[in-house]
């Protein structure tokens, strides 16, 4: 482990926590053992156990003995923290060593020493059994709480003693990032935590305060002139921008804060599954870019280098990451090929569980054909790799220059990553259901295969969008991820869906009080629906009514209308009448005759200017009496009472003869209406509709 690192041990101060008392008091913590004297007489951890096993006449390793008196002398450093326990069911307090090691000869037990800076001391019961030794390293430990990353966070947590500064100042000291001006940012980082929060217990009452913060700094972290702008700072982006110093802070609070404050903070107001219903034109597809869209992106400051690396391959295949793997290790075995961050990184994103053979796979069909030590016949453009007679692949920079020139740029940027304050990454994806949408489009299905220069059709089992989307929102679970269905309606959603009419609901998800999985009928994989992905749609209702969605994927829906607003066009004006005072006459009228799922949205008129005949004419002919046509199904007679006598008009009746049949008596002939084919006033007729004179 590296020694800079911050390290956290669990402690127990003698049998039963009976030193505990006097350690506290004097600021200290002891060791037994004893008779092993001074430890720093010990040259290696190995004649600690020999001695070990000569004073206890023994063949037995001693393992958690000599560990504990080695990692107590030579391990342990100052800065680290202490958790003190009390048997396997209670914490006793926590505490920050101050000295290296010592032998303390006046003590009458336990002489070998360091000094601790106590912190707390109290007594908590836990609701695990603790580890029985007596001294245990746990900075590597994590912990299924999901209020926590890692295990020592959870216990200092329930101490209620973690200071907020102090913690983020460990964690900017284990997470160095490999930029210049980095002291000079952490400088700016610590002053503008000071400024902003200062000292302050964690706690669950302080969670709203750090989290209407992190919302703060995501929003105005790089206004100019703003209260996060220092112009003679050193920063990345853009000048006197704190990007280096919020990007670290933003990524500590997501790693720090409960993943419950983080989604209640992002996220109150959006049910996990949710629909945006109303007639058309009333703008909720307008609603999903403009309320939701940015819910769910990320500016690229805030990103770590994992996510940002993870941007720059999710769209790329097997054999372009293979070949930025090989570029980047140069002449390489398969099994460093598979240790590659940008292999595990595509392994992570995949549902597929035979990594190894798709590099075997992928770097055979690949291979130039001069290469001797291939004997795969069927190959596949580009061919571009080559393989030596130690058994170790390379890639033809030439080659894939000329097939693949972009790998040279994706490699160049994982190596020198820094934040750009004017990129963001979507952790979302937008889709529109229709008639010939299916399950295999939206979870998997076998698709045939088109790489480039195959002879033969193959075909392989494929993800769908929705599924791509679950594996990244499983791997990512401190950020949230959404699916955006427009018309959601139009599609076969029972089929669609298939297994996710249970999985989507919000106890059913991986990490739910009643969470389960399936196995897919494909791929034979199990599969389940994160907690962390939000499923929204819209609907019409113009197209299908909302019962006639299928019964049991609508209650798993919370619903929201959104309906027309005559509001929204009062202030757009002509000779006698506003837009505003048009619709709704209109909607009126569509209503009674037809029914409100059916009315006219706003949207059709908004980006109309006061005065503007020749948009307005050109809405009424190319949107609202074609909808109207469409809702009365060529019923001129309704759309003349909608309309009136400035849009429709009445046929003359001319005699018609009819043929003479027997015992039939000529029918009368009713009113007929027709469209007026060219509207020459506008403002006249819709004055007219108004039944103004």
């Amino acid at each position: 482990m590296n020694q800079d690192i911050k390290q956290y041990w669990i402690y127990a101060p003698g049998e039963g926590a009976d030193s505990w008392e006097e350690f506290y008091k004097l600021g200290i913590m002891g060791l037994g053992w004893d008779e092993l004297g001074d430890l720093s007489k010990y040259k290696s951890k190995n004649e600690i156990q020999e001695r070990l096993q000569q004073l206890e006449n023994t063949q037995s390793s001693k393992q958690n003995d000599t560990s504990a008196n080695f990692d107590f002398y030579q391990v342990i450093k100052p800065g680290d923290i202490i958790i003190v326990k009390k048997g396997r069911t209670e914490l006793m307090g926590y505490g920050e060593v101050v000295s290296d090691y010592y032998y303390d000869n006046q003590r009458n037990n336990y002489k070998s020493c360091r000094k601790v800076d106590w912190k707390a001391k109290g007594n908590w019961k836990v609701d695990h059994s603790l580890v029985l030794k007596t001294l245990t390293n746990i900075t590597t430990y994590p912990t299924k709480n999901p209020g926590y990353k890692m295990y020592y966070e959870y216990l200092l947590g329930i101490m209620g003693n973690l200071n907020f500064k102090e913690a983020f100042s460990d964690w900017l000291s284990n997470n160095t990032p490999q930029t210049s001006g980095t002291e000079n940012s952490y400088i700016s980082a610590i002053e503008l935590l000071s400024e902003k929060i200062g000292y302050f217990i964690f706690e669950e009452s302080n969670i709203e305060k750090l989290t209407s913060l992190y919302d703060d700094l995501i929003v105005n972290q790089a206004v100019k002139g703003g209260k996060y702008w220092n112009e003679n700072l050193p920063s990345y982006g853009m000048e006197g921008f704190y990007s280096l110093s919020i990007s670290l802070y933003t990524e500590f609070l997501k790693e720090y804060l409960p993943r419950k404050a983080r989604i209640i903070s992002k996220n109150s107001s959006t049910p996990l599954n949710q629909i945006l219903y109303g007639p058309p034109g009333t703008g909720k597809t307008y609603r999903l870019q403009k309320e939701f869209f940015n819910k769910f992106t990320i500016n690229e400051t805030a990103l770590s280098r994992d996510k940002y690396l993870e941007s720059l391959i999710v769209g790329l295949n097997w054999w372009q990451i293979i070949s930025i793997a090989v570029l980047d290790l140069g002449s390489v075995k398969v099994n460093e090929i598979h240790e590659h961050e940008f292999i595990r990184i595509k392994e992570k994103l995949s549902s597929s569980k035979t990594i190894r053979p798709t590099i075997w796979g992928q770097l055979q069909s690949h291979t130039v054909l001069e290469c001797p030590n291939v004997n795969v016949e069927r190959r596949t453009d580009p061919l571009i790799f080559y393989k030596s007679d130690d058994i170790k692949w390379s890639v033809d920079r030439e080659l894939l220059d000329q097939y693949f020139p972009e790998a040279f740029e994706i490699l160049n940027k994982s190596k020198n990553f820094v934040p750009d304050a004017s990129k963001s990454l979507k952790n979302y994806e937008f889709i529109t259901f229709h008639q010939s949408f299916s399950y295999e489009d939206f979870i998997e299905g076998i698709k045939p295969k088109l790489d480039d220069g195959e002879k033969e059709v193959s075909f392989e089992i494929k993800d769908g969008v929705f599924k791509r989307l679950c594996i990244k929102a499983e791997t990512d679970p401190d950020n949230d991820y959404a699916i955006f269905i427009d018309e959601i309606n139009r599609g076969n959603v029972s089929a669609i869906f298939g297994e996710l009419i249970t999985l989507i609901e919000e106890d059913k998800r991986i990490g739910g009080t009643n969470g389960i999985k399936v196995r897919l009928p494909y791929s034979k994989s199990e599969f389940g629906v994160p907690s962390n992905l939000f499923i929204i749609g819209t609907m019409n209702t113009a197209d299908r009514s909302v019962e006639a969605l299928d019964t049991a994927l609508r209650r798993r829906f919370s619903f929201t209308e959104i309906m027309p607003d005559s509001n929204l066009l009062d202030n757009i004006a002509f000779k006698g009448f506003t837009l505003g005072a048009v619709l709704k006459t209109i909607n009126e009228r569509i209503e009674v005759l037809l029914d409100r799922d059916h009315t006219i949205g706003h949207s059709y008129f908004l980006k109309l200017k006061s005065g503007d005949v020749e948009g307005l004419n050109s809405v009424f002919a190319n949107n609202i009496i074609p909808l109207l046509q469409e809702y009365f199904y060529h019923d001129y007679e309704k759309i003349a009472l909608i309309l009136g006598e400035g849009f429709v008009k009445m046929k003359e009746n001319k005699a018609v003869k009819f043929a003479h049949f027997r015992n039939i008596d000529s029918p009368e002939i009713q009113n007929q209406f027709e469209l007026i084919g060219s509207i020459g006033d506008i403002e006249k007729a819709i004055n007219l509709l108004l039944n103004k004179e």
